[in-house]
């Protein structure tokens, strides 16, 4: 008996977790957002610099002389360009989490905005990936006849490790972004009076 009451004893000197004030919980979301659109920000660079490349390929190698070219990379720059889109569109979604609005609206608008990336993340990212594979593939059989047998190798070597990394990278970012703002979310959820 004895034991069980040290167990007791133990178990009710634990110090009590720490309670979050709703201002607590509204600057760390706000601290949050801030760092999710530097993210979207970056995103949109890394993109854009991607899609510039690939349109100065198209315009030097004139690509509209020849359909498959034309199509693949033409696939390649249009779901490019749909992120780009997609990404501005968050960070304009996420400018409208306002430090003016009362705390119900900016919970509200998180939730709003948690929707709208799972949205993305879930149904655009893997459809701009996938056909962006699509357009990828598409020229592999011009530069199987362009290129040496060595240097189509090393295209396609190279193409499929990208896509694993970036598959991985991009798969990674998401679960990071979405576990922050499911907590940032639940959070709200939790000091919203019912």
């Amino acid at each position: 008996m004895k034991t069980f009451e040290n167990l007791e004893n133990i178990w009710n000197s634990q110090p009590a977790p720490p309670v979050l004030s709703a201002a607590d919980i509204e600057l760390k979301a706000r601290t949050q957002a801030k760092a999710i659109k530097t993210k979207h920000q970056w995103t949109i660079v890394i993109i854009s610099i991607t899609a510039l490349v690939l349109l100065a390929y198209f315009i030097w190698i004139a690509a509209y002389n020849n359909r498959m070219l034309f199509i693949g990379l033409g696939i390649m720059i249009t779901m490019l360009l749909l992120r780009i889109i997609a990404e501005y569109r968050s960070i304009s979604k996420l400018n409208t989490l306002s430090a003016e609005t009362s705390f119900m609206e900016y919970a509200g608008s998180l939730q709003a905005f948690y929707q709208w990336r799972k949205k993305i993340h879930f149904i655009l990212t893997p459809l701009v990936y996938g056909l962006y594979m699509v357009g990828f593939i598409l020229l592999l059989p011009i530069f199987k006849t362009t290129f040496s047998t060595g240097f189509f190798w090393y295209i396609i070597i190279s193409g499929i490790a990208f896509f694993i990394v970036f598959g991985f990278f991009m798969a990674r970012q998401i679960k990071k972004e979405l576990g922050i703002l499911a907590v940032l979310n639940k959070n709200f959820a939790q000091t919203v009076p019912q």
